[in-house]
């Protein structure tokens, strides 16, 4: 079977390569979501919402590109999003599902829920299509050991009895449909999580950088356990932005973009976690088309190649 990706909203990815990857992992008492989040060259902006009459405080981050809005957010119960673009598809009217605004449904959902399965229940009872169609689909998961993918038809996907849930550009109940995407970034990503000695957030952040494309705009780790979310911009991984939701939210609301947070040495930030040994599980970037051998776990197609030493 091939892999999934991102979306955002319907129609309006025409613009974007098939390129992102999202995924979860709830393992030894730790749960983390990870994004990169692929398109054209854009400021991305980081929305910060204090709780406020008994709603749960919420982060959303968005392109600032004309008409595409809002792609990822989470809250500081530990429940995270992201929308995955993929191929369009026909979605059948169904007055069960009442129409509903893509955008304010992830708002909703922020302020009101705490667990996947809830969040994607509340999705799935909406039709968020355009003309009769919609071209991607909703991951969610939370730190409670869930975590799943909503399709455009209402369809929901969960990770049954796996610790980890990885989503790329294609839909899972029928990848082969033309046009989709983002096989080699899920393979990857799936490689890596199996391979994971020890979860933290450095572990994460090398899941993201093995997927990562020349067209990463930003990359996000979710540490949902503790509320915090640990930002990469432009594929630098050296660097982050350290952004803890419970000292954003006592600013009150705010709005920034993500290019003027503070960013720190990863190394240095992380350094008493730093594993010394890194003979194997090494990662390479390259501009060359990416081969695969048995030597090798590689993604990134004819566009560059990330190579993982195995």
């Amino acid at each position: 079977m091939k892999k999934i990706g991102v979306f955002i909203i319907t129609a309006l990815f025409f613009w974007q390569v098939f390129a992102c990857t999202v995924f979860w992992i709830n393992r030894d008492g730790l749960s983390f979501g990870a994004a990169n989040e692929d398109g054209a060259e854009t400021r991305m902006l980081i929305i910060s919402e204090p709780p406020n009459n008994g709603n749960n405080g919420y982060v959303l981050i968005e392109y600032t590109t004309e008409g595409v809005g809002v792609q990822l957010g989470v809250n500081e119960k530990g429940l995270f999003f992201d929308g995955l673009a993929a191929p369009a598809v026909a979605v059948e009217p169904d007055p069960e599902r009442p129409q509903g605004s893509w955008q304010k449904l992830m708002v909703d959902i922020l302020e009101q829920f705490e667990s996947a399965d809830d969040a994607l229940a509340y999705k799935a009872s909406f039709d968020t299509s355009f003309a009769g169609q919609e071209a991607g689909f909703m991951i969610f998961g939370d730190r409670l050991g869930r975590a799943g993918v909503v399709e455009p038809d209402g369809k929901i996907i969960t990770n049954g009895e796996k610790d980890f849930f990885v989503a790329a550009n294609f839909y899972l109940s029928d990848p082969d449909i033309e046009g989709s995407g983002g096989f080699d970034h899920y393979n990857t990503a799936e490689w890596w999580i199996n391979d994971i000695e020890e979860l933290n957030v450095q572990s994460v952040r090398d899941i993201l950088r093995a997927v990562k494309q020349g067209i990463t705009r930003i990359s996000v780790v979710y540490d949902l356990d503790n509320a915090v979310l640990y930002i990469y911009s432009e594929r630098n991984y050296d660097e982050v932005a350290v952004f803890d939701m419970k000292e954003w939210f006592k600013k009150g609301f705010q709005i920034v973009y993500a290019d003027e947070l503070e960013y720190v040495s990863h190394d240095e930030l992380f350094a008493d976690e730093m594993d010394e040994d890194v003979e194997d599980n090494d990662v390479i970037n390259s501009d060359e088309p990416c081969e695969q051998n048995e030597e090798t776990h590689c993604s990134g197609g004819n566009s560059g190649c990330t190579i993982t030493l195995m």
